[in-house]
């Protein structure tokens, strides 16, 4: 994750792992929540980045101010002709 907001231009600010039991082996499933920083126009790109690595994302959670960012970025991108 860090070399992925590094690549960005930003940075983790915190990252926690947790990891479920269950007595059945493939049911085990591990928790991960991340704070990173990246500029606005690379928010895109890393967060692609970044969900490529899980195999499962049930819930994920995106700041109200990086969701006026992303729609900032598609109203100021000139659209295809």
């Amino acid at each position: 994750m860090t070399s992925i907001a590094e690549l960005h231009g930003g940075f983790v600010v915190t990252s926690e792992a947790k990891q479920r039991e269950s007595n059945d082996p493939a049911q085990r499933t591990l928790d991960i929540k991340l704070v990173v920083r990246v500029p606005s126009n690379q928010f895109g790109s890393a967060f692609d980045e970044i969900k490529k690595l899980a195999g499962n994302t049930p819930a994920e959670q995106v700041t109200r101010r990086a969701k006026r960012m992303r729609l900032a970025q598609a109203l100021a991108t000139p659209a295809a002709e």
